[in-house]
């Protein structure tokens, strides 16, 4: 007989991260057309504060530096939860935008990407380490439905590391510190 004590782990919520060894390649390109780009595309507001949000469709520029990153994106994403498809072509990259957040503590609000299934992040300069204690700059996801001794997930972000999650999970970025602008790529995925 099972022990009626132990708990049954329901409704897990997959999440995918990798480092993509060949990105210090590309990354200074990337950063450089980021920065141009954010002083000439007012952007829009949304979670961020102290910080730039490009304009919608980063992804569709044809830079060689940013179709080698939708390439990798799509590879990545696919190679996740592709196989939850008939056909993993049927996951399609349906939003993206660059952001900028300022050294002094800009950060992101909680949010969620709804109504996409998939979104992620590509970290293209993130800084120096994050504080484990304070938490600056960290991505942290909240919990869905937190009980007592389980609570949210934060992720360290890393030069040329991809983070892919469930578009309705709650998450936000605490204040970024440092002596660099953090410069990143989000991206949204639905099924066609």
């Amino acid at each position: 007989m099972s022990n009626p004590f132990s708990p049954i782990p329901l409704f897990a919520t997959p999440f995918f991260t990798a480092r993509i060894s060949e990105a210090t390649a590309h990354n200074e390109a990337l950063a450089g057309l980021i920065e141009t780009l954010a002083q000439t595309d007012p952007g829009v507001q949304r979670s961020n504060r102290k910080g730039w949000h490009s304009s919608p469709g980063f992804l569709e520029r044809q830079d060689p530096s940013v179709v080698w990153l939708r390439e990798r994106i799509e590879s990545f994403s696919r190679g996740c939860v592709g196989k939850r498809f008939k056909r993993p072509e049927d996951l399609v990259l349906i939003q993206s935008w660059a952001t900028l957040l300022q050294p002094d503590g800009g950060w992101h609000t909680p949010h969620h990407h709804r109504p996409a299934e998939w979104s992620g992040v590509f970290y293209v300069r993130a800084g120096p380490q994050a504080d484990p204690e304070q938490r600056t700059g960290m991505l942290e996801f909240v919990h869905p439905s937190p009980v007592r001794g389980e609570g949210n997930f934060a992720v360290a972000p890393q030069d040329g590391t991809i983070v892919l999650f469930p578009a309705h999970i709650v998450h936000f970025v605490y204040p970024h510190t440092g002596d660099d602008t953090r410069i990143a790529v989000a991206f949204n995925f639905a099924e066609r």
